[in-house]
């Protein structure tokens, strides 16, 4: 298990879908990162082809705020 499944969920008034393109919403984050595997890095390999290497990880970034309801683990690296 890597360190990024530790991450608490924690409640804050993170809405990572701002950042997400039109008619995404909670429900097909969570189902579409749980069908990656549930990681930033998978998510971004999955997403490159489509949207190049940047936006790809911006569109992580964003799905891993609303998975987990905070930033906080963007602090960590």
């Amino acid at each position: 298990m890597d360190g990024e499944a530790l991450t608490d969920v924690v409640s804050e008034d993170v809405n990572g879908l701002d950042d997400l393109p039109d008619g995404w919403d909670r429900e097909s984050v969570l189902e579409y990162w749980s069908s990656i595997g549930g990681s930033w890095e998978s998510a971004v390999e999955d997403l490159t082809d489509e949207f190049g290497e940047e936006r790809a990880k911006e569109l992580a970034s964003a799905m891993k705020d609303e998975v987990l309801r905070t930033e906080r683990w963007r602090n960590r690296f």
